[in-house]
């Protein structure tokens, strides 16, 4: 119930502030518009593999391709009604040991994942595997960010250079590394979700002192939060890039042949 209550005060806050919406998930955005891209440059008929699919939500991009999905654990039918673009996956396996033979994809898709699992190393030697050569491995995930998914969170993030040495070692070369955003979005990211804070403290938290300290700091805050910084922190990104510091790499690679 108290979950509830805090998803409706979300959604309604988001809504009101919907304007503002593409900055708000600029991370999601800034991702699916890469994704977009590099799935407009794979062939039509190519056979894609989302390793660790989850709802699926990328299979819409690849229509023009034979999609297959994997996880670790199949959907509830109920969960499946909830997920656009979910359907029953087609590999349900552990990813250290997909159940597909030597060179059996063109594109292997792998978003968000790696930082979820516990031996992501193995995991790129697997996806080494069963990806055909001259395959092409899409690849992404967080630099930083907070707890989720929990606790499937093992990792806190991945750098350039861990994508440099051990996708090389693999057997991948022709690296096309992008950062998902820089220092200043990040700092938006933060902001967020301090606001966030707020409204679980004044819908979870019995404490009525509690309650009301939060009610006060989202009022005075929010505006400065959810308005003035974000839109500081765009425009500002445009002009100064701090390429060190950002929310996560997208990032190409091709098995070697």
């Amino acid at each position: 119930m108290k979950k509830n209550k805090i998803i409706v005060l979300k959604v309604f806050l988001f809504r009101f502030f919907r304007p503002l919406e593409k900055i708000f998930a600029y991370n999601r955005i800034r991702r699916d518009r890469w994704l977009i891209k590099q799935a407009n440059n794979i062939p039509s008929g190519s056979k894609v593999l989302d390793v660790g699919a989850g709802g699926c939500p990328h299979r819409e991009k690849f229509n023009h391709c034979n999609y297959f999905s994997h996880d670790f654990a199949q959907l509830s039918d109920n969960q499946i009604q909830n997920q656009m673009g979910y359907g029953k996956i087609d590999f349900v396996s552990d990813i250290l040991n997909i159940p597909v033979p030597d060179k059996s994809f063109d594109v292997i898709l792998c978003t968000e994942v790696i930082e979820h699992i516990p031996d992501p190393i193995s995991a790129i030697k697997e996806i080494s595997r069963i990806i055909k050569p001259g395959g092409v491995l899409l690849i992404t995930a967080p630099l930083q960010s907070g707890l989720h998914q929990e606790p499937y969170h093992f990792y806190g993030g991945y750098t350039k250079y861990w994508y440099q040495k051990f996708l090389t070692e693999n057997g991948f070369s022709d690296l096309k590394i992008e950062t998902n955003g820089s220092l200043h979005t990040t700092y938006f990211a933060l902001g967020l979700t301090i606001v966030k804070s707020f409204l679980e403290v004044i819908v979870d938290n019995k404490n009525i002192i509690s309650k009301l300290i939060a009610l006060i700091s989202f009022i005075i805050f929010s505006p400065i939060f959810l308005i003035i910084n974000p839109i500081f922190c765009f425009l500002w990104e445009s002009i100064y890039q701090q390429k060190g510091f950002t929310a996560g790499y997208h990032v190409l690679a091709k098995k070697s042949l």
